[in-house]
């Protein structure tokens, strides 16, 4: 954020706070409209430059209570969200899920992946309504979810919350998403930070076996289809990829900036 030094010095809280922006996860831009009297003589002074952190770590006491539940559980699920791949917590992700031996699901409608579709822990997108989701998780007596709302629920599908004897936990970096839950405890954290520290807090499970991999068929099919299926298309292209990379033809994707000019 840059002001002028009369400009910050005429600013209230509020104006403050919608200048900044709410602090997220994604450092997402902030607008504040207003009564062009209320910000003073902007543009005059020397330009003040101001940086604000945008990661914290997890409350150590909360920590240590969840912790301990998740070292209670008997069949535990994971919920990943877009927070851990922002916040560089791929392989931490990864390596917790590991720890835990517990099955991995994405968010619903996330807009980043943040953990291997390959990884034979990994179950998919979890369902986005109310009762589709609650039927999926059913068996699990502790539901962890790591970077994400809970939850993005859409179309409306009756139904309960959670499944029958299941808790839920939730971190986030996000106060407005903890405060939105409609069930669960949350605690305030960058993900990566909550994750390394429950991979040191949490003991490697050794009491149950890794979940079983997905069965995803792989074999494409002869004549092809027409239109052709998803793993046809990707299959067509990797192989030209391939093709691309073998005879020095392959480039990165180059995206060329756009100038814009009033009225167009």
């Amino acid at each position: 954020m840059v002001l002028s030094a009369g400009t910050s010095a005429g600013c209230s809280w509020s104006d403050h706070e919608g200048l900044c922006g709410r602090p997220t996860a994604s450092g997402g831009p902030g607008i504040r409209v207003g009564p062009i009297g209320r910000l003073g003589p902007a543009g005059t002074g020397e330009a003040v430059v101001r940086t604000v952190s945008s990661r914290y770590s997890p409350d150590p006491e909360r920590l240590a209570a969840f912790a301990q539940r998740i070292q209670k559980s008997k069949n535990p699920v994971l919920v990943y969200g877009p927070e851990i791949e922002r916040a560089g917590g791929w392989d931490a992700g990864i390596k917790f899920a590991e720890r835990l031996k517990a099955p991995v699901y994405i968010s619903p409608l996330t807009d980043r992946a943040s953990f291997p579709q390959t990884h034979p822990q990994f179950r998919g997108m979890a369902p986005m309504a109310i009762g589709p989701l609650s039927k999926k998780l059913r068996g699990h007596d502790l539901i962890i979810v790591i970077g994400a709302q809970v939850f993005r629920y859409y179309p409306y599908v009756a139904g309960e919350y959670l499944p029958e004897g299941a808790e839920l936990l939730q971190v986030t970096s996000d106060p407005y998403d903890a405060a939105a839950a409609i069930v669960g405890d949350s605690l305030l954290s960058d993900a990566k930070l909550a994750l390394d520290a429950f991979i040191e807090a949490v003991p490697a499970v050794t009491s149950r076996p890794a979940a079983a991999p997905l069965h995803i068929e792989r074999k494409l099919p002869s004549p092809p289809n027409s239109p052709l299926t998803a793993l046809e298309a990707f299959s067509a292209l990797s192989e030209l990829r391939a093709r691309g990379r073998d005879r020095g033809e392959w480039r990165p994707l180059q995206i060329s900036p756009i100038s814009c000019s009033p009225g167009r």
